[in-house]
């Protein structure tokens, strides 16, 4: 499901993909709202080439003559797909079982950067911004992280729970030293961690890998909210 916030388009169903019974759908934090429906179903050779078929005769780029769609305005028919790709022309392109590969890897690497982003408050890879909170603004959600208005005019970001404070930062860092692992397990930690001891940086896609799914469910255990520890334990389950 997408939703307009501002100047961009956010894709907010990711829980229709949780169990029936998961907690999480019941929560309003998320949305405001309760996730009833499940999960999309997948649609069958026959049903993907006639929406395919709709968009056959489509190419890209700007028609001539063609006029920009107002805001607002709708689609007659809405269509599952832009156009058809020229992969599909190949004999055996509708009998594969998996057309689009993604890169694991490469996701758990995002995935990881953007978690230790939020929770170390790394400078730049930080997600929590202005625009995130006034997007949570703009949802009706999570009234504790709105901006708020000082006296002087100026607008200041309240501090967020599920981010750590400086000992926070240093004791997990610390953690991370500790660490040992077999030869060729993964790369040396020690040497992605700060000289002061409270930023983690320069992790390969390898180390982000075992990272997620290895030493956070364990290294945030004690120094953030049950809640965060659990959900990233979780995901780190969901994508091994």
């Amino acid at each position: 499901m997408s939703k307009s916030l501002r100047n961009k388009i956010c894709y907010i169903g990711h829980r229709r993909y949780l169990p029936k019974n998961h907690k999480w759908r019941r929560s309003l934090t998320f949305d405001g709202h309760h996730e009833y429906k499940g999960e999309p179903q997948k649609l069958s050779l026959e049903e993907t080439l006639e929406c395919l078929e709709k968009v056959k005769d489509i190419t890209p780029g700007k028609p001539d003559g063609s006029k920009k769609r107002k805001c607002g305005q709708k689609d007659h028919e809405p269509k599952l797909f832009s156009r058809k790709s020229a992969l599909w022309k190949l004999p055996y392109w509708q009998h594969l079982k998996l057309p689009h590969n993604l890169d694991m890897m490469h996701i758990e690497k995002n995935i990881c950067d953007a978690l230790l982003g939020i929770i170390l408050r790394l400078e730049g890879k930080n997600k929590d911004t202005v625009n995130a909170r006034l997007d949570l603004q703009d949802m009706g959600i999570r009234h504790e992280l709105h901006l708020e208005q000082d006296d002087d005019n100026s607008v200041s970001i309240p501090a967020a729970w599920y981010a750590m404070d400086k000992e926070e930062r240093a004791a997990f860092c610390g953690f991370l030293r500790s660490i040992r692992f077999p030869y060729g397990y993964a790369s040396i930690l020690t040497r992605c961690i700060s000289a002061d001891g409270s930023k983690v940086q320069g992790l390969k896609t390898l180390d982000c890998h075992i990272m997620l799914q290895r030493i956070l469910p364990v290294g945030l255990r004690g120094l953030v909210h049950k809640d965060i520890y659990e959900a990233v334990a979780e995901l780190g389950k969901k994508i091994s």
